[in-house]
Formats: structure tokens, C-alpha cells, sequence
């Protein structure tokens, strides 16, 4: 969750492609290299946009409940946006260790 009260800390550190990977331990998503989900449902943007309000950024994806199911939106190769069930991505991903219910 975005804790809104850190926004001015001085010793905020913002994600990098590193934590995501060695420290949070999630893995690349294989259709999707620009992202990384965690065992337990986090998708991260690993590669950070040139442009948008995130550019420059590693960031955690928001998640959508759509007829009871959750979802993220992630991007292609091509730039179109595709919708992911979360379950089902952290499932194909971390097989019998995924640990999202």
C-alpha cells in the first residue's frame, strides 16, 4: 500500500529493478519482461516508462476486481494494454509456490 506520509521523508528510498528482483525475490513475467510478480500477487513495472506521470520509475501495478476476479493491466511489446488475471498469472509463474489466494 502507498503510505501518502512519506511523500516528504527525507530518507524515502523509491524501488529499484534490484530490490524487486534480489530482495522481494519476484520474478520476471515471460511474456511480459517489463514486469515482475511476486509469490504472493505484487506485479511490479521492473522497466521504468520514458514517459507519463511514472517515467523514470519502478513501481508496484494497481490491482482491479472485475466480476469478482482480480486483474492488472500490463502492457505488450507492441504498447497495447492487456488484461491479466492476477490468480492466474501468479499461479503460471510460481507454480505450487505462489501463494496468492
Amino acid at each position: 500500500m502507498f503510505d501518502e506520509s512519506k511523500l516528504d521523508d527525507p530518507q524515502y528510498t523509491p524501488l529499484t529493478k534490484d530490490w524487486v528482483l534480489k530482495k522481494e525475490r519476484a520474478k520476471v513475467i515471460p511474456k511480459y519482461p517489463d514486469y515482475a510478480v511476486s509469490h504472493y500477487g505484487a506485479v511490479y513495472r521492473i522497466t521504468p516508462k520514458s514517459t507519463g506521470p511514472r517515467a523514470g520509475e519502478v513501481f508496484m501495478i494497481k490491482e482491479y476486481t472485475i466480476k469478482g476476479f482480480p486483474y492488472v493491466s500490463l502492457r505488450l511489446e507492441n504498447g497495447k494494454r492487456k488484461l491479466v488475471r492476477l490468480d492466474l498469472l501468479t499461479e503460471r509463474v510460481w507454480g505450487a509456490e505462489s501463494t496468492y489466494i
